[in-house]
């Protein structure tokens, strides 16, 4: 009789871990445009009751810098301040580490990363002197990730060839 490997779930559940970064610029910051960023997952491996994961999340932060200032001429409140500077990006690779409980997860099993995202992150840049430009930018990311451990198990398949036939006589009536 013929066998069949059929995945068999062992569990599926996840986990978060939050990872705090301090970044230099290497220009004073006038303004952050949107920040983009996507999650990597470099190694899932499954253990004796859990999964250890392995990551890191890119992220790309375009930013604004301050050559010069000057204003147009007008009157009173019809001023117009003129800010000119120089569009750049600063590119982020954070590492992350995390393990997910999985009973009944055991070496060699199948690991599979269902989800990883950020779930949400708090930026607060820092003014070091005062002149209203960022030198600093203090990064608080919250990393999610859910797996699913699925074990590789060798079915017999008997009676499938019957079970075909009579379903299909079953149909054409």
């Amino acid at each position: 009789m013929p066998d069949a490997v059929l995945p068999l779930l062992v569990g599926e559940d996840s986990s978060q871990v939050l990872e705090d970064v301090e970044v230099t610029f290497p220009t004073p910051v006038v303004e952050i445009d949107e920040p983009t960023k996507r999650v990597e997952i470099i190694r899932c491996e499954a253990i004796p009751g859990k999964v250890i994961i392995v990551g890191r999340v890119i992220k790309n932060i375009p930013f604004k810098t301050r050559s010069g200032e000057s204003f147009l001429p007008g009157e009173g409140r019809r001023r117009v301040r003129v800010v000119c500077g120089d569009l750049r990006h600063c590119t982020l690779f954070i590492p992350f580490r995390l393990f997910v409980e999985i009973p009944g997860a055991q070496e060699g099993d199948t690991c599979d990363v269902i989800e990883a995202c950020v779930l949400g992150e708090v930026d607060t840049l820092i003014d070091d002197d005062g002149d209203g430009l960022f030198e600093r930018l203090q990064e608080t990311i919250d990393i999610h990730v859910r797996v699913r451990v699925t074990r590789d198990t060798v079915v017999t398949v008997s009676g499938a060839r019957r079970m075909l036939t009579t379903n299909l006589v079953r149909f054409s009536r």
